[in-house]
């Protein structure tokens, strides 16, 4: 393959697509449209069977589901809510949609995820106490939430689960999604799950349950449908959407067993190449490795990597760097941060390879191959362990 072959003569290789089983809307077809509000009601009972919830509220995209929680909480105006600075900006915007102000944490290098010891400094050194805690499962790898439990206990602060990229994840044998006391998951286009969007929070509470139904139907209750209890918003997923996303989570466990992997056959044939390491695994940790995630050392590798991405884009596949630094951007530049350097760190050297479930092994080559030519002396023996590796 030659990486300076225009992108138009070639097909690209995606980051992360949908994969649909061809089944999505049987369901659909066969309830009467008087029936379709059972099809939310059966998928939120799906999802709480699956992951093992005892109940579900399905909502129109998982930033909705984790704006949903805050309120249910009670978030509001001069409140402050911790927030990963690694992360997707829907996680903070969430905290300012609901009025809040987000408190922005660093990384830890065994998942990349919250670093427990610096919200411990700062649940230590500041007096007014954040009314809640985000936890994001970066890129479907479990965060520390034994460390996380025990300091939002220690604190009486309630942990919140940003599980939008980690459904189909467990840290032993407990699902992501369930490990918060409030828990948002996602299915966007392009995750594991996907519906084209929709979303759902997920708790063990049921008198929280109760309140965000009370809040996701607009503040009224169900059965007095004119009666207004609080402020509340049109959280609710449709149908259609529920329908797809029912069928979708019957292949759950074979989506993640395909992406993992595409996770193993990268490492396998990539970790010898200097200067790359790819997100770590942790004891105890099963991640659904929704995108494959590797970091480039700028000073060992042959390729940096920005460049790294021109060049694979050039060759019809297509990447992404790793999320950049909340506490960085204009949105959020005036926000408190408590971290050391590692999140800015990832965030200039990290990059997403095609992942998609879907992906075929001639496009796994193709990008294996792209890589090794860019980060490889090219020389005989290093080209012949490639081979090696490839057929191994």
């Amino acid at each position: 393959m030659n990486l300076h072959d225009s992108p138009e003569n070639q097909s690209i290789i995606p980051l992360s697509t949908p994969h649909l089983t061809g089944h999505e809307y049987d369901a659909l077809q066969r309830t009467p449209p008087t029936q379709w509000p059972a099809l939310v009601t059966q998928f939120e009972e799906t999802l709480s069977q699956t992951v093992g919830a005892a109940g579900c509220l399905a909502t129109h995209s998982g930033t909705a589901a984790l704006e949903l929680a805050l309120r249910t909480l009670g978030v509001g105006t001069d409140d402050r809510v911790v927030c990963p600075t690694l992360t997707f900006s829907a996680t903070a915007n969430a905290i300012t949609n609901c009025g809040a102000t987000p408190i922005f944490v660093g990384s830890e290098p065994t998942t990349w995820a919250l670093d427990p010891d610096a919200l411990e400094t700062l649940l230590k050194t500041h007096a007014k106490r954040p009314k809640a805690i985000i936890v994001v499962d970066l890129y479907g790898m479990p965060a520390r939430w034994h460390d996380l439990q025990a300091l939002a206990e220690r604190f009486g602060v309630p942990l919140v689960a940003d599980a939008a990229e980690s459904l189909g994840s467990s840290l032993n044998g407990r699902a992501c999604g369930t490990l918060g006391l409030l828990n948002a998951v996602s299915f966007n286009q392009n995750k594991i799950i996907t519906a084209s969007g929709g979303g759902a929070m997920l708790t063990n509470d049921a008198q929280l349950l109760a309140k965000a139904r009370v809040i996701a139907n607009q503040g009224r209750q169900t059965e007095a449908p004119y009666e207004q209890l609080t402020d509340g918003g049109n959280y609710r997923l449709n149908p259609v959407t529920a329908s797809v996303a029912t069928q979708q989570l019957q292949v759950l466990p074979q989506w993640v067993a395909q992406r993992r992997a595409i996770f193993a056959d990268y490492q396998k044939t990539l970790s010898h190449l200097a200067g790359i390491k790819f997100q770590p695994e942790y004891p105890g940790a099963y991640a659904n490795r929704w995108l494959t995630t590797l970091t480039i050392d700028p000073k060992q590798a042959y390729s940096r990597r920005d460049q790294t991405a021109q060049a694979l884009k050039k060759a019809g596949i297509e990447t992404r760097p790793v999320f950049w630094s909340l506490h960085r951007q204009q949105a959020y530049r005036d926000c408190m941060y408590i971290g050391d350097s590692l999140a800015d760190q990832l965030a200039q050297t990290g990059l997403c390879l095609p992942s998609g479930s879907n992906l075929t092994s001639e496009q796994r080559h193709q990008v294996v191959t792209a890589l090794w030519r860019l980060h490889s002396c090219p020389n005989r023996s290093e080209l012949q362990e490639f081979d090696t590796l490839l057929l191994s």
